[in-house]
């Protein structure tokens, strides 16, 4: 038991890993747009709800939803509910290494992958339970002064909340009964493709061929399933990178305009207002 106690303010100063609630979440992220999150985050909505999209998929996260956030994924959030309130955590995945859990590990880790579903529903001792460690481990993070072992309890709680919510997930996963129809597949299957390659290959030829269908075939699958045509939603996904990064202020035009692949930086510019209605320079200053 005689570990060695790093000071309470490594963790907060480092933002390994930080508690979070509406407000502060309100205060960084704004409804319409586009964020991409350097951190993993885990939230329990406890009233409203809130409508987000996570790589151009829409969801709508209510009471006693958990809700997984993946830097890999870009996430805007269309609305939120006067009376959204939420507790959650945000941890980085070098937290995770030094707490024994790698972002490799399937079996537990499974929910923070690239996948399609970032929100799901708790029964009522689901989310008794969540939110009873979430409580404790945000209590401790907030902290003001030492504590004897605060730096091994931290770490623990936060396993001990890691653990349940993926006991909880595959609970979840094991008991869903949705079948996807062989349309909501290939679309699913195109927007995958998509948040891959976007930044280089916006033909829907190039994502039909992947898929073994027609473009034809894949527009029509893709606009009765999503409303958008192939096309349109590949355009959404480059102007909702271009969105995060007018909002880097490491990036300037010129760089965006390499980053996503235009030929000229007038090009990018008319490609995004056409689909904006806002210039690159009218949207970074908004």
């Amino acid at each position: 038991m005689a570990a060695k106690q790093a000071p309470i303010q490594s963790f907060r100063q480092d933002k390994q890993i930080q508690t979070m609630n509406e407000k502060d979440t309100l205060e960084v992220i704004h409804p319409g747009y586009p964020y991409r999150s350097e951190t993993l985050a885990l939230i329990l909505v406890l009233g409203g709800e809130i409508h987000l999209k996570a790589n151009l998929i829409e969801f709508v996260a209510t009471r006693n939803n958990l809700v997984f956030v993946n830097p890999n994924k870009i996430y805007e959030f269309t609305s939120i509910s006067k009376d959204f309130k939420m507790l959650g955590i945000s941890f980085t995945s070098d937290f995770l290494g030094e707490s024994g859990i790698h972002l490799g590990t399937p079996e537990v880790l499974e929910f923070f992958s690239a996948g399609f579903y970032p929100c799901f529903p708790l029964n009522d001792t689901e989310t008794h339970s969540i939110h009873s460690m979430l409580s404790f481990l945000s209590g401790k993070l907030l902290l003001q002064q030492e504590q004897l072992y605060l730096q091994d309890v931290i770490r623990h709680s936060f396993l001990t909340l890691l653990f349940e919510a993926a006991s909880i997930y595959r609970r979840f996963s094991s008991n869903q009964q949705v079948k996807l129809t062989r349309k909501e597949e290939i679309t699913l299957n195109f927007l995958k493709l998509v948040g891959a390659h976007f930044r280089t290959e916006r033909s829907v030829q190039f994502y039909a061929d992947a898929l073994f269908i027609s473009a034809r075939h894949l527009s029509q699958v893709v606009k009765e399933v999503s409303g958008k045509t192939a096309g349109e939603m590949i355009e959404d996904a480059v102007i909702q990178e271009a969105k995060v990064l007018l909002l880097h202020p490491g990036y300037n035009i010129s760089r965006i305009t390499q980053e996503l692949n235009f030929s000229s930086a007038s090009f990018f510019s008319k490609f995004f207002k056409t689909r904006t209605g806002l210039s690159p320079s009218e949207c970074r200053t908004r």
